[in-house]
């Protein structure tokens, strides 16, 4: 089978050489080359506790047995609040002879009967999650300006507090000030917009440990080619379309540069599953919002999600106080390749049905034709011909054609663009737009698919909603 990466994933590559596809089959799936995450419990060094635990040693003997050599560089939650005294995650840093792979050394400690007592969940690769994998910018290519800007009609009382975890969000002037840069048409749809670079591995001279420090601002032109790089935006446009069905929501935006920022060969400048999840435990522990939107998704090796998920999901739940259950509901895309393949976070509805994978349809209730699908999608919302608030912008744009005119965005700084990753964030806001005092995010969901009429739905793309 083809093997073929596609072009953000070629970037993702050329941005740093320590990554790594998965070579045997499509869908294509990046992990960190040389790194693991080993939950606590099993870890080959102590993490949290001054002995390895059986099992642990165990673990060890199985490396060294296939001559891995692996070194802690640092917890996926280190210096976070833990009130609840829950796991932690090692990422390991591994150096692997000619033979092995993270994905042979996973699938090794998988299939061994010494450690078969051991759930399958606790070693895996760290996976990289991309917001539209399957092309260089999402489904028929990069956005398009709108003459004029879309009216809209939003639901519910003012105030909705909802965190975005997503890539390339851009706030500061990308030509050094001001008059270029033009008003920021997020700002006027929203409540507040609080901003956070996601935290980056930044490893040592050695590469043997490292530090959870926050990133650099995106910018428009990482890689100096003069051309606006791809996905650049994105998370202001997904902002965009939540604001647009929820009154003047809070947004908390939780930025992961996924490599769109400078090229630092110091900082991991991509969104591994190590990096989401400890997002999504910071966001919640700043600021507990009822619904997260996840912009990201990735398909993951032998389809068993790694256990840092979990233990992030048990952080921001009963420590702050929350059913999750009842009281949140996180929304991700389905994402655009247009197969079946389990896309994460999405797929895990099924252990955790607070998580609402979304896939997208034409408006007439048709499976885009690029969106995910399959049983393990919860719903659907409109995913084409999305418009929002994008980049104040007049550049070419990166896979064009060398003698392509520059997009004017600078008329009104808003965008048409084509996506999954475009139809989750209409149902985080409608969600969000139905929490009241008296409905906590579990009630909203149910008002919400108690759709009147009632909503069609199929094993496809779940729950079709008209929006």
């Amino acid at each position: 089978m083809s093997t073929a990466l596609s072009p953000f994933s070629r970037r993702l590559v050329g941005f740093s050489k320590r990554l790594t596809p998965y070579p045997v089959k499509q869908p294509t799936m990046l992990a960190v080359k040389d790194q693991l995450l080993i939950a606590a419990s099993i870890s080959p060094v102590p993490i949290g506790t001054p002995k390895v635990t059986s099992d642990g040693i165990g673990v060890r003997n199985y490396l060294k047995s296939i001559g891995v050599d692996s070194t802690l560089l640092r917890t996926v939650f280190a210096g976070l609040p833990n009130p609840g005294g829950f796991e932690d995650v090692g990422v390991f840093e591994v150096k692997l002879p000619p033979n092995q792979t993270v994905f042979t050394v996973t699938q090794g400690f998988r299939t061994n009967k010494r450690l078969a007592g051991i759930p399958k969940d606790k070693m895996s690769p760290n996976h990289v999650l991309v917001p539209a994998p399957a092309g260089g910018w999402c489904p028929h290519g990069p956005p398009s300006p709108i003459p004029t800007i879309p009216s809209s009609h939003p639901l519910g009382s003012r105030g909705a507090d909802i965190t975005v975890i997503d890539s390339g969000y851009i706030w500061h002037p990308p030509h050094g000030g001001a008059p270029s840069w033009g008003p920021n048409p997020l700002l006027s749809l929203c409540s507040n917009v609080y901003r956070r670079e996601a935290d980056w591995l930044k490893l040592s001279a050695t590469g043997t440990t490292a530090q959870w420090l926050p990133g650099t601002a995106n910018v428009v032109d990482a890689n100096g080619d003069l051309k606006l790089d791809e996905l650049a935006g994105h998370a202001n446009f997904v902002s965009g379309v939540i604001a647009q069905q929820c009154e003047l929501p809070n947004l908390y935006i939780w930025n992961h540069n996924s490599g769109f920022a400078y090229n630092s060969t110091a900082f991991d400048n991509f969104s591994t599953e190590a990096a989401i999840c400890r997002s999504l435990v910071m966001s919640q522990q700043h600021h507990a919002t009822p619904v997260i939107q996840i912009g990201h998704e990735t398909p993951v090796f032998d389809d068993i999600i790694s256990v840092v998920w979990g233990l992030a999901f048990q952080r921001i739940g009963r420590p702050l106080h929350r059913n999750l259950a009842t009281d949140v509901v996180l929304t991700a895309p389905a994402g655009n390749e247009g197969d079946t393949v389990p896309r994460y976070p999405a797929a895990l509805h099924a252990s955790y049905p607070f998580v609402k994978g979304v896939a997208s349809h034409d408006g007439a209730g048709n499976r885009s034709t690029w969106s995910n699908h399959g049983e393990w999608v919860t719903c659907s919302a409109v995913g084409e011909n999305v418009q929002s608030t994008f980049l104040h912008v007049k550049m070419r744009v990166e896979d064009a054609p060398t003698n392509a005119s520059p997009r004017n965005f600078t008329g009104n700084s808003w965008a048409e663009w084509n996506g999954t990753s475009f139809a989750a964030p209409k149902v985080a806001a409608q969600v969000a737009a139905r929490i009241t005092p008296a409905a906590n995010a579990g009630q909203a969901w149910a008002a919400l698919t108690a759709c009147t009429p009632a909503c069609p739905s199929n094993n496809d793309i779940g729950i079709i909603f008209p929006f």
